[in-house]
């Protein structure tokens, strides 16, 4: 090795930010979530910030609404870790109407059906895990505590700051946290207006 590669500091890989979804792309998700699990599916990722592989091994007696925790167990945790999940006040709207005593969250299989909403809230483009991904990046940006959004999504602080935040206004998260059902009336009206 020469001299001059010996004194030369070795690049460091910029990491690429995760992809999130907006606001306004939430709503529409939402909006065009038709049925009752793929709708708690869709709210649970984007407001609780669950794993896809955790939303669909979870059971509705899991979902303590009263309580306001969706407990996660250890079975179905990545990290084999059990915790307790703030249920917020837009997902409680979202999962109340359509809560269950017991029963899995997700039902039967939910790809199509993902993907046809998707379509139809006019989505290309998909990043992976991007439900955690917003749910931790607003979340972090309406909290303004990394020890608390790193406890509620499971991870500690290191792994929250490398791989699942991006940076977010405290305004777009409150815009996020305030997506409620209504919005998903509203979206399908603006839907089948713009339809006729």
């Amino acid at each position: 090795m020469s001299a001059i590669a010996k004194n030369t500091e070795r690049s460091k890989a910029i990491e690429k930010p995760p992809g999130i979804l907006n606001p306004a792309q939430a709503a529409a998700l939402l909006a065009e979530s038709k049925d009752d699990d793929l709708l708690a599916f869709h709210a649970i990722g984007l407001f609780a910030g669950l794993r896809v592989a955790e939303i669909k091994a979870l059971n509705w007696k899991d979902v303590d609404l009263a309580g306001g925790f969706i407990h996660v167990g250890a079975k179905i945790s990545k990290t084999r870790a059990r915790r307790l999940v703030p249920i917020l006040e837009n997902l409680r709207a979202w999962l109340q109407p359509i809560a269950r005593l017991s029963g899995p969250i997700v039902e039967r299989e939910l790809r199509y059906r993902h993907e046809a909403a998707r379509e139809l809230a006019r989505i290309k483009r998909w990043p992976e895990n991007c439900m955690r991904h917003s749910f931790v990046s607003y979340r972090l940006a309406a909290t303004q505590n990394a020890p608390q959004t790193a406890l509620e999504s499971g991870h500690d602080q290191a792994v929250l700051f490398k791989h699942y935040r991006e940076l977010v206004r405290p305004k777009d998260a409150e815009r996020f946290f305030s997506i409620r059902p209504a919005a998903r009336e509203m979206a399908e009206k603006i839907v089948s207006i713009s339809a006729a």
